[in-house]
C-alpha cells in the first residue's frame, strides 16, 4: 500500500474513534438523566405513599417543624384531593388543639392552599383563600 492510502485509512480510523466516543458520551449522559429521573420518581412515589405515616407522626407531635415540612412536601405531590383534604383536616384538628401556635396557623394556610389548588387543578382562588382563613378563624 502506498503512503497516501495508509494515511487516509489512519485518518478515517481517528474520525471513527471520535464518532464512537461521542456516541458513548451521549449514551452515558442519557443513562445518567434516566437514573436521576427514576430516582426523582421514586422519591415522589415514596412521598405519596408516606402521607398517612407522616400524618400519624404529625398527630403525635404537631409542633415538629421537620414533620410539618415533610407533610407539606408529601401533600404537594399527592395528585388527588382526597389525600390533600385528609391532611388539611388533620392540620386543622391540630390547630384546634393548639389554637395559640402561630406555626400551625401558617401550616394550615399552606396546607389549605395545596389542598384547594389540587381541587381546582391550578392555584387556589381568592374564595379558597377566604375559606382557608375562615377554617383557621373557627379553630383559633
Amino acid at each position: 500500500m502506498s503512503f497516501e492510502v495508509i494515511l487516509i485509512l489512519l485518518l478515517a480510523l481517528i474520525f471513527f474513534a471520535q464518532w464512537v466516543d461521542g456516541l458513548l458520551r451521549e449514551r452515558k449522559k442519557r443513562l445518567s438523566k434516566d437514573a436521576q429521573s427514576a430516582a426523582f420518581k421514586a422519591k415522589i412515589k415514596a412521598q405519596k405513599e408516606s402521607l398517612k405515616g407522616i400524618l400519624g407522626e404529625f398527630q403525635k407531635d404537631p409542633l415538629d417543624v421537620q414533620l410539618q415540612s415533610e407533610l407539606l412536601q408529601s401533600m404537594a405531590v399527592q395528585g388527588n384531593p382526597g389525600g390533600t383534604g385528609l391532611a388539611y383536616n388533620v392540620v386543622l384538628a391540630a390547630l384546634a388543639e393548639n389554637p395559640t401556635a402561630g406555626i400551625l396557623k401558617q401550616l394550615a394556610l399552606d396546607a389549605g392552599r395545596i389542598h384547594f389548588s389540587e381541587m381546582r387543578g391550578g392555584e387556589a382562588s381568592v374564595d379558597d383563600e377566604q375559606r382557608i382563613m375562615n377554617d383557621i378563624a373557627v379553630r383559633t
